[in-house]
């Protein structure tokens, strides 16, 4: 999957580490400091970017692909 890499920015990333530690969409708005509406925006950019249907299945893909670790570490 190292063609998504060009097309992810660094808030995608700290979206999807946050994400993987807390799973609360409220927590991980907090955590990045972005609204509800751009959290979606993101959240469907990753979506389709690795296609996944839902929150969990982007982070088991993001940590497939290499981008954070179990622990939601970014690599």
């Amino acid at each position: 999957m190292s063609f998504i890499g060009p097309e992810l920015y660094d808030t995608d990333i700290l979206i999807l580490s946050s994400l993987a530690r807390n799973g609360a969409r409220k927590v991980v708005m907090d955590d990045v400091g972005i609204s509800d509406r751009a959290l979606r925006n993101h959240l469907n950019k990753l979506g389709t970017l690795f296609k996944a249907n839902n929150d969990i299945e982007i982070v088991l893909a993001a940590i497939k692909a290499g981008f954070i670790d179990l622990n939601g570490t970014i690599l």
